[in-house]
């Protein structure tokens, strides 16, 4: 069964009666049917929208990934455009676990990247320009930094391994902390953890139905 198909399924219960579950496989994966939380949840939600706006079907449903697929070139673009005589930190850390992770998918997971992990991938990339705006010393807005951590709390809520844009954020913040704005950083953790809390208490609620279903 095509991946697509699951996840209408799924998107046509969030739109009928307001549950994140899936219908199939009530009779091999624990509580499905009432709670699907194999994968974060945003996805799921994204493609409900999606199928609210355009119907019950596929074909439609693989578009979405393609126009994100194109928002992804718009953002790899503003983030080749920064001005590189500008007085901001070396983003290299962030960038270095992004290509590692980026490789890893297209490598290991490249059936997969026209799903979740490429809204992830947008994202995480949304965080990174947003940081690198942040981190221009002379603003002090902290609207950047908000943008920043809920984006990547947005990668994560699309695909676990969108923690890695933070742990990259992290790691620049400690290596380059001369130059970051402390406040600005707390900003972003702040935006960040607020994003993702609510599934987290979800997780904790739910962890028998989770760890089990997550370990298929």
């Amino acid at each position: 069964m095509a991946d697509e198909a699951i996840y209408a399924n799924v998107a046509e219960n969030i739109i009928s009666t307001g549950q994140v579950k899936l219908d199939l496989w009530s009779d091999t994966v624990l509580h499905v049917d009432s709670k699907a939380m194999w994968n974060t949840p945003m996805f799921f939600y994204d493609v409900a929208v999606w199928q609210k706006i355009w119907g019950l079907s596929i074909s439609y449903q693989r578009l979405l990934p393609e126009i994100v697929g194109l928002l992804i070139i718009v953002v790899i673009t503003l983030l080749l455009l920064q001005d590189r005589n500008s007085r901001k930190p070396d983003i290299g850390i962030i960038l270095l676990v992004l290509g590692l992770w980026v490789s890893n998918i297209l490598i290991s997971k490249s059936t997969r990247m026209a799903r979740p992990d490429i809204f992830s991938l947008f994202f995480g990339l949304v965080g990174i320009y947003a940081a690198v705006k942040s981190f221009t010393k002379n603003d002090k807005r902290i609207i950047y930094s908000i943008v920043s951590g809920v984006s990547y709390g947005c990668a994560v809520l699309h695909h676990f391994i969108g923690v890695f844009f933070m742990i990259g954020y992290i790691i620049t913040y400690i290596i380059q902390r001369k130059t970051i704005s402390r406040k600005k950083f707390l900003v972003a953790i702040g935006a960040f953890i607020t994003v993702i809390t609510p599934w987290l208490i979800d997780v904790c609620i739910n962890w028998t139905t989770y760890i089990t279903q997550f370990s298929l």
